[in-house]
């Protein structure tokens, strides 16, 4: 079964895809993206390789107005849903929303994607079979 992972990040603070992969390497692993695109603008299937193997991702980019955390918005004004004001904080902060999504192996890198893009873009992380999210904003 594939998991999902959230990244929101605000367009003026995008790393480029070799920021992002020179972040992940530098904790011990050959990560390469294949790609001359703007992160925002790669979709579907992802080349992604980790020490020289193929891994499965796939990658969904939208606007964060569209997301899922959107559409809870009445019910994060009205304070009935739990960490509402750090949730209004990342729909305040963040533009582009980044879905990225494995199985396996695929799994795992599709969370550190996520994450590292999170993190180096000072967004947030959303993790929805946890129901965590972690915004790493100023």
């Amino acid at each position: 079964m594939s998991a999902r992972y959230s990244a929101y990040v605000p367009r003026t603070r995008l790393p480029s895809a070799n920021e992002l992969i020179r972040a992940m390497s530098s904790r011990g692993f050959r990560v390469d993206l294949h790609t001359d695109q703007t992160l925002d603008q790669l979709g579907g299937s992802v080349a992604l390789q980790v020490n020289g193997a193929p891994v499965p991702v796939t990658l969904a980019v939208g606007e964060v107005a569209q997301s899922p955390l959107a559409g809870q918005r009445a019910a994060l004004e009205s304070g009935d849903v739990p960490d509402a004001e750090k949730k209004l904080t990342v729909l305040k902060t963040t533009d582009i929303h980044f879905v990225f999504e494995g199985e396996g192996a695929g799994e795992v890198w599709a969370r550190e994607l996520a994450r590292s893009l999170a993190l180096l873009s000072c967004g947030a992380f959303e993790n929805a079979q946890k129901g965590t999210l972690l915004h790493f904003g100023y």
